[in-house]
């Protein structure tokens, strides 16, 4: 139902379903067809039930691939009745019809002795005569006459209709419907979440442990900004997973938009959208334990920030790892793409290499980087306001390397790089890596020439 189409041909939608579900299944069929976009659908239904016939406006049936009944199921037992095969009392209509019409291939086999045969025989050979009887009696009947009349002002109104082109549906309607399926998935595969945010509050309880409350020596300016770092690189590799998202899926997406279905951009941010509240709830989750067990300060406000750029750097490094993922064409391919763009950003983060250390020609690696950007303001953040450091009542002392935390800002290079600017940069970042990736999904690997591609009518 993702093109909302206005009409569907359905074989067989309740085989392999037990008579109550069939009957939902047609029921909500049959509210498809009455509901206000008039959609027709047309299915082929073996074995139905009595309640489940009704639900039909016009029943067609074949024997031998001739037409034997064509009407309304109401009308049914009125006419085999004036052909001279009424239905039994008692009996489901619809078992009636199949008993009429229905002609075995063959004999059935088995064990039998030569009467037995004989008479399989004779029984096959009776069913097409009534068959053949039924269907000559329907070729005569005022019903054939009717429905020949219906088709051809049918074919009649068609004539010189000019069929649409492209998706028929609207784009919020796509994304609707593939949103709702992507949630789906989800839901069957929830083990997923559950596992990223089970990890990421071990690793907050490992990494609250190793910096557990890291007081305000002088080392432990250096522990944390050690554990803001860690803290934001692994939030970028909390959803790793999501690099295998678009290219395992390519094939469905290629399949199904070379039908018509959807367009890309649907696809893509339903997708993106559904996999998000699993990544930000595992990020939020770490940030919460990680902050106070590793004994920062003892503020909303900082805390807020160091929340905040947690979250940030989940949509950043999944931005990432969706672009990796949409250049690719198999894992292999993505994971590599990943390797090189992660150390290249940690190697640029402000915390291996010092802000005022970066080469002028590498400036703009630290301006793009959205680790350089969450661990210098989550360090900027930690570190001003923490007042005396211990062992630094005598700023003269050999002992006294940073006397205050803005000393330790300043050295690092963390000043120019506050939070509200951090976060308007990491989010830009963000938004641009995923509009390349959308580029690079739509036109890599889609098995059509890229400027093909480009060249054709927009949908």
């Amino acid at each position: 139902m993702v093109s909302d189409p206005t009409c569907l041909l359905l074989d067989e939608p309740t085989s392999g379903l037990d008579a109550a579900t069939a009957l939902l299944t047609c029921r909500t069929l049959s509210r498809l067809a009455r509901s206000p976009e008039k959609r027709a659908v047309l299915a082929v239904v073996h074995q139905p039930r009595a309640s489940l016939l009704q639900l039909f406006d016009r029943v067609v049936a074949l024997s031998d691939g001739r037409p034997v009944y064509a009407g309304s199921p109401n009308d049914l037992l009125a006419h085999f009745e004036s052909v001279g095969a009424p239905c039994p009392a008692h009996e489901n209509p619809a078992d009636h019809l199949l008993d009429l019409v229905a002609i075995p291939d063959e004999v059935a086999g088995g064990e039998q002795t030569e009467d037995e045969l004989e008479a399989s025989v004779d029984d096959l050979r009776k069913r097409k005569v009534i068959a053949k009887q039924v269907a000559d009696a329907f070729a005569s009947s005022q019903g054939a006459q009717d429905s020949k009349t219906r088709f051809q002002q049918a074919q009649k109104s068609a004539t010189g209709t000019q069929q649409p082109q492209g998706i028929a549906s609207g784009w919020l309607h796509q994304f609707n419907v593939l949103l709702q399926r992507a949630w789906l998935y989800k839901i069957r595969d929830e083990m997923v979440v559950i596992t990223q945010v089970t990890m990421a509050c071990i690793m907050a309880l490992l990494l609250g442990a190793i910096y557990f409350q890291q007081g305000l020596s002088q080392a432990s300016i250096q522990s944390r900004v050690g554990a803001i770092s860690f803290s934001m690189l692994l939030m970028s590799f909390i959803a790793f997973d999501i690099v295998l998202l678009f290219p395992k899926e390519r094939d469905l997406y290629t399949r199904e938009s070379q039908a018509g279905l959807y367009g890309a951009s649907a696809f893509f941010h339903a997708r993106c959208l559904a996999e998000l509240p699993g990544h930000l709830t595992a990020g939020g989750a770490y940030a919460t334990i990680a902050y106070w067990m590793m004994g920062f300060q003892n503020s909303p406000m900082k805390f807020a920030h160091f929340f905040f750029l947690c979250e940030a750097v989940v949509f950043a490094g999944t931005s990432l790892l969706i672009f990796c993922g949409c250049c690719a064409r198999d894992f292999e391919m993505a994971n590599n793409y990943a390797t090189v763009f992660f150390c290249l950003f940690m190697m640029f983060d402000g915390h291996y290499i010092n802000n005022k250390s970066i080469p002028a020609g590498a400036k703009w690696i630290e301006d793009a980087n959205f680790f350089n950007w969450a661990i210098s303001a989550g360090s900027r953040s930690e570190l001003l306001g923490l007042g005396d450091l211990h062992g630094c009542s005598n700023p003269e002392s050999s002992r006294c390397i940073f006397q205050r935390g803005g000393d330790a800002v300043d050295y690092y290079g963390f000043r120019d790089k506050p939070f509200r600017k951090a976060i308007t940069a990491i989010m830009l970042i963000s938004v641009a890596l995923r509009a390349l990736a959308f580029v690079a999904f739509k036109f890599l690997f889609t098995g059509r020439p890229v400027f093909d591609s480009c060249s054709s009518k927009k949908q």
